[in-house]
């Protein structure tokens, strides 16, 4: 496959851009790697040589938002094609050159559905930034659930739009639950009986994620003399939504390990018995995937982007109803469904690879 131009990537800045973000640029650069045929330019170079973690203040950003970063993007080669790989920094597009074909991938609008602590001014600016898609050549979403958010907030033709589907790397499935490793060890000294559940669940405790729900459902089944337990990997809930998950700490329902790092996702994985997914709102929805790979059975909202990522390999809950969710969860004590889920799931995944992910950005560069 050969690009009839030179491709140059312009990703967020490592400073202002959250992990998922960078993770999208670093994975896409390691199946370039893998291809031998193809190479992206990029602004910032190679992701592994970007720290990003950076502590700034808020001129600072805004300098490197709105002026740096801008003016370098300006300078970048003409009639290369320009791909900006997350669409945070879509104001890019305005400095491209003007004979170069313009990306930009979007994988998510979540701002402006789930406010989640944003004040009006920054959804405004942050619905005016993305709405430099208008001025693009093409538009990349992670799924056909954004597709349509993107044709909805900002009026695209949907041939505007391409559909490219995040990718997950290959791990080696669990055949038990781990117990070496800080997470391992952890999550193994609660499995005081052998029987108990241990029901994992990654992210902010930001209302979208829905994690009340979940920690609602637990304490009911534990009510019921069922022993499930939460591992939560993710910052900590505040003020009164700490509530809950506190009192289920405190009678020995909750694991809350706190920030984990990329290279503790593994572990993660290895030391549940299945990940509950309760989002609102997912532009995508990784984490379902990365947990099916790992051969972790999988329950998850059935809204927005997760019956398209999870088809038919996970089980699918309506997120507003704390009895629809304890029902699923109820069913994982049965061995013979988690393993049946397990099972799916690692068919499932194996059609989202990073390979797979570049090669269809690939496709819409020869557009061009």
């Amino acid at each position: 496959m050969k690009e009839a131009r030179p491709v140059f990537w312009l990703p967020g800045h490592p400073i202002m851009s959250g992990t998922s973000m960078l993770r999208y640029w670093y994975f896409m650069q390691e199946a370039a790697d893998r291809t031998g045929d193809f190479q992206a330019g990029c602004i910032l170079g190679r992701p592994e040589a970007i720290t990003g973690g950076e502590k700034v203040g808020r001129l600072r950003k805004a300098f490197i938002k709105y002026l740096g970063y801008p003016l370098m993007a300006r300078k970048s080669p003409a009639g290369a094609i320009h791909h900006i790989l997350d669409h945070s920094w879509a104001h890019l597009v305005r400095m491209l050159p003007k004979n170069s074909p313009r990306i930009v991938t979007v994988h998510d609008l979540i701002p402006l559905r789930f406010h989640d602590g944003l004040t009006k001014a920054q959804v405004e600016r942050y619905r005016h930034v993305i709405g430099n898609v208008r001025h693009c050549d093409a538009v990349i979403a992670d799924s056909a659930y954004t597709k349509s958010e993107i044709q909805h907030f900002f009026g695209l033709k949907e041939e505007l739009i391409h559909v490219v589907p995040l990718g997950v790397n290959p791990v080696a499935p669990r055949t038990a639950p781990a117990v070496e490793g800080r997470i391992a060890g952890t999550v193994a000294e609660a499995r005081r009986g052998g029987g108990e559940l241990m029901v994992g669940c990654l992210g902010s405790p930001v209302g979208r994620k829905n994690l009340f729900l979940l920690a609602q459902a637990v304490e009911r089944l534990r009510q019921r003399k069922y022993p499930v337990v939460i591992v939560k990997a993710g910052p900590p809930a505040l003020g009164t939504a700490a509530a809950p998950f506190q009192k289920l700490q405190s009678e020995g329902g909750l694991i809350d390990l706190g920030f984990i790092s990329d290279a503790e996702v593994c572990d993660f994985f290895g030391s549940i018995d299945a990940l509950c997914m309760p989002s609102l709102y997912e532009g995508f929805g990784l984490p379902v995937i990365e947990a099916m790979a790992a051969g972790v059975p999988v329950v998850c909202s059935g809204v927005t982007s997760l019956p398209e990522v999870a088809g038919d390999a996970a089980l699918l809950f309506d997120p507003y109803s704390v009895e629809a969710l304890e029902e699923k969860l109820e069913k994982l004590f049965d061995p013979q469904i988690r393993a049946d889920l397990a099972h799916r799931g690692l068919n499932r995944s194996a059609d989202f690879t990073w390979d797979a992910t570049l090669a269809k950005c690939r496709e819409i560069y020869q557009r061009f």
